[in-house]
């Protein structure tokens, strides 16, 4: 295998946040890179997890490089996500339902009308959203103070999220359980990458053709001391 083919194959077979370290020797790179991941993978074996993980090579590799993903690419996106954000937190204040609807993941990706079902949530609760968004203060300083990240879980069909708080702290209601959560209203975005692009979706191992645009994209607006723990779920 030459340099040249060394190269096709690693940019066939890998993303590029993996290629970051490469240098200019793409044998060694392939070489030092295909000996990590048949030790992982054997390590990976040994080990008991519940849902069980896949055995094969390519299904090991796949569960681990969406993990990759979401460190390396979404989570340092963070200014992409305050614009998210802030974006469709305006339009909700606003009552513009179709830039919230446009690109929002509260559909599986293969319901029927997709999009006709989230416009029919979003104009049903329309008035509560709008009262919700219109707290958030777009000048706020420091805007978003937190922001909670939740890593991919692919056996359960999850992507990647992230919750930001936004809005005034309110008091948990009387009678409300001890172990509901959160205290503030919160944005809550999923993560759609080349790796696993929908929820409930395939988890790719490899690129593949064409690549699927990645970005963080709206899924719901949370109101205080609605939520419990996944585990209770």
């Amino acid at each position: 295998m030459t340099q040249a083919d060394a190269e096709k194959y690693a940019r066939a077979k890998y993303f590029e946040f993996e290629l970051k370290d490469v240098g200019t020797d793409w044998l060694a790179f392939v070489k030092n890179k295909e000996a990590k991941e048949k030790a992982q993978a054997d390590e990976e074996r040994k080990q008991e997890s519940f849902p069980p993980r896949p055995t094969d090579d390519v299904g090991l590799r796949a569960v681990r490089v969406v993990q990759e993903e979401f460190t390396q690419v979404a989570k340092p996106r963070e200014d992409e996500i305050r614009a998210l954000a802030k974006t469709i937190l305006e339009a909700l204040a606003k009552g513009d339902l179709e830039t919230v609807a446009a690109d929002c993941t509260m559909y599986d990706a293969t319901a029927k009308d997709r999009l006709e079902l989230t416009r029919a949530y979003l104009k049903e609760n329309k008035a509560k959203l709008q009262k919700a968004a219109k707290l958030f203060k777009p000048d706020a300083s420091g805007f978003p103070i937190t922001m909670f990240f939740e890593p991919p879980s692919p056996e359960r069909g999850m992507t990647g999220q992230v919750r930001i708080a936004f809005g005034p702290k309110v008091p948990a209601p009387k009678g409300t359980p001890s172990d509901r959560f959160p205290e503030t209203h919160q944005i809550e975005l999923w993560w759609s990458g080349e790796v696993m692009p929908e929820a409930n979706g395939p988890v790719n191992a490899s690129p593949t053709s064409p690549r699927p645009k990645s970005r963080w994209r709206f899924y719901q607006v949370i109101t205080p001391w609605s939520q419990r723990p996944l585990y209770l779920q």
